[in-house]
């Protein structure tokens, strides 16, 4: 799923996500290998990248508890992270749980999303 930044005021603005959710039937007793799911998850920045971050979280139950999987340490949930470059796509390969519920966050701190002035940015999982 893509989801594009553009300024027409169609994209996000403060952020947006992609829920993930892979529950493909595995053997009685499935290898690592056959009880995960391999997700790649693609940033094309806008010429501000230093407005995004970007997070994945797990969904742990009904009542609404959560764990971070991984982010790019740019506030969420610590900023400690490295600054991405201008116009650049960036790669990123997990490794996830069958059945497990999992959202991808991207945030913009401007709130005008991906949308750049001549180049637009996107996401997709």
């Amino acid at each position: 799923q893509r989801v594009m930044g553009s300024s027409d005021g169609v994209a996000f603005e403060s952020s947006d996500s992609v829920s993930i959710y892979v529950c493909e039937p595995t053997p009685e007793e499935p290898t690592p290998e056959e009880s995960a799911v391999n997700v790649v998850f693609n940033l094309q920045t806008d010429e501000y990248p230093e407005e995004t971050s970007w997070a994945l979280i797990e969904f742990l139950g009904e009542n609404g508890d959560y764990t971070y999987i991984k982010s790019d340490g740019k506030g969420y949930p610590t900023y400690e992270g490295d600054k991405f470059e201008a116009n650049t796509l960036y790669s990123e390969a997990f490794e996830l749980k069958r059945c497990a519920i999992y959202v991808l966050m991207v945030f913009d701190n401007v709130f005008d999303g991906l949308s750049g002035i001549y180049t637009p940015g996107y996401f997709e999982v």
